[in-house]
C-alpha cells in the first residue's frame, strides 16, 4: 500500500474511532471494507504515533474477548473559547472529543486592549490549573455571538456585542494558538451533531437571550451564501407584531428570547422555571404565550426541513420537564403528522458553543492524519 493510501486509511480509522468511541480490528474491517493486513498495519502505525491506544477488552460473543481500540485522548487537546457580552467560557476537549475541563468567568466584553490582556491571562491560568501542555494544544476554537466574515477574521455584525466590522486580530493574538472562529449557534450545533448519526439532517434552534440556529444537511453544516443561514430569530412570525431589536416588527426573536422569561425574575432563567414548576400564575401566563409561539416556529421548521428539530440554548437546556407539552402544542399545527416526535432537546446544558468551537480543531487534526 502506498504512503498516500495508508495516510488516507489512517484518517478513516481515526474518524471511525472518533465517531464510535471504541471499536475492534474486526469491526474496523467490516465498517471500512478493508483487509485484515491493512487494518493491522494502519492501527500499528497509529499506535506508534500515540494517536490510538488499547482501551480494555469488550464483551465476548463466544471466544476471546476482543481488544478495544480508541483514540488516545491525552495525545492532543483543543481549547474552546465562548465570548458573550458579560462572560467568558473556556473549555478543553481531548482527542476523543471528550469535554475534560470547563470554566465560566465574569468578563464584560470590551474593545479595549485590557480585554485582550484579561483574555490572555484567563487562558494561561486555565492551562496552568489543568496542567495542559501548550505543545499538546492544537488550537483555540472561538465562538462569537454574531455573523462572521467569509475569512473568519472579522465579526461582521453582532447585536449582542454591539459591534460591526470588528477585526478579531487582537483576540486571535491574545489566544496565541491557531484560531478558528465560528458563530455561537453553529458552534453549539456542532457539539450536539456529534452525538447524532453522522449523515443525518438536523435543525438546531438556539433559544438564548437572542434566537439563532444552525442547519445540518447530510451531516454537513449549511452556512448559506452569505454565512447567515439559521437566523431563525429574524424570521417574521407575526406580521406587524412586536418590535425586534433589529428594527423590524414580528421577528421570532421578539417572541422566543430567553429574556422574556428571565426578565421578571431578576434575569434568572432558572428562577422562572422554578416558578413555572410551582405553577405560579405569572410564570404560567408567560409560559403559555412563549409556548404558543415556540410551537408555531417549530412547526415552520418541520414544514421547511422535514427533519429533527433540536431545542437548545439557555431555554433548551431547561425544557426536559416540558418537552411533551411542547410536542403536543406543535402537533396541533402539523398538517401531515399527529405527533411532534421530531422535536428533541440539546444534550449539552452548559458550554455547548465553547465545546463545538474546540471540536473544530480536533476534527481538523484528524483530517491531517
Amino acid at each position: 500500500m502506498g504512503s498516500e493510501k495508508r495516510s488516507s486509511f489512517a484518517r478513516l480509522i481515526a474518524h471511525e474511532l472518533y465517531r464510535s468511541g471504541q471499536s475492534t480490528k474486526t469491526a474496523l474491517m467490516a465498517s471500512l471494507g478493508a483487509s485484515l493486513p491493512t487494518v493491522l498495519g494502519t492501527v500499528r502505525t497509529l499506535m506508534e504515533q500515540g494517536v490510538v491506544v488499547q482501551d480494555g477488552l469488550l464483551a465476548s460473543s463466544g471466544g476471546r474477548k476482543p481488544e478495544a481500540l480508541a483514540l488516545n485522548g491525552a495525545h492532543a487537546f483543543a481549547i474552546g473559547v465562548d465570548i458573550t457580552a458579560n462572560h467568558l467560557s473556556l473549555v478543553a476537549v481531548d482527542l476523543r472529543g471528550t469535554l475534560r475541563w470547563r470554566e465560566r468567568l465574569s468578563l464584560p466584553f470590551s474593545t479595549d486592549n485590557t480585554y485582550c490582556t484579561a483574555l490572555s491571562e484567563a487562558l494561561d491560568a486555565f492551562l496552568q490549573k489543568h496542567d495542559i501542555p501548550s505543545q499538546k494544544v492544537l488550537g483555540a476554537g472561538l465562538s462569537l455571538p454574531g455573523i462572521l466574515s467569509s475569512d473568519g477574521h472579522t465579526l461582521a455584525d453582532s447585536h449582542a456585542l454591539r459591534l460591526s466590522d470588528f477585526s478579531l486580530q487582537g483576540i486571535e493574538q491574545a489566544l496565541r494558538f491557531p484560531v478558528l472562529a465560528v458563530n455561537d449557534a453553529n458552534a453549539a450545533a456542532m457539539a450536539e451533531k456529534r452525538l447524532l448519526p453522522p449523515e443525518g439532517n438536523l435543525v438546531y434552534l438556539s433559544l438564548s437571550n437572542s434566537v439563532g440556529g444552525a442547519i445540518f444537511m447530510g451531516g454537513t453544516l449549511y452556512e448559506g451564501g452569505h454565512g447567515r443561514s439559521g437566523e431563525f430569530g429574524h424570521m417574521p412570525l407575526i406580521p406587524n407584531g412586536r418590535a425586534c431589536y433589529c428594527g423590524k416588527h414580528g421577528c421570532y426573536d421578539a417572541y422566543g428570547s430567553a429574556l422574556l422569561l428571565s426578565a421578571p425574575y431578576q434575569g434568572q432563567l432558572t428562577a422562572f422555571f422554578t416558578a413555572l414548576a410551582r405553577k405560579e400564575p405569572q410564570a404560567v401566563a408567560l409560559w403559555r404565550d412563549y409556548l404558543f409561539h415556540l410551537a408555531v416556529m417549530c412547526n415552520h421548521l418541520r414544514m421547511a426541513f422535514d427533519c429533527t428539530v433540536m431545542l437548545g440554548g439557555y431555554v433548551g437546556a431547561q425544557l426536559e420537564p416540558w418537552l411533551e407539552e411542547i410536542r403536543a402544542e406543535a402537533a396541533k399545527l402539523n398538517t401531515f403528522e399527529d405527533n411532534a416526535d421530531y422535536l428533541c432537546l440539546c444534550r449539552y446544558q452548559t458550554e455547548a458553543a465553547a465545546t463545538g468551537a474546540a471540536l473544530m480543531h480536533i476534527e481538523k487534526y484528524i483530517d491531517t492524519l
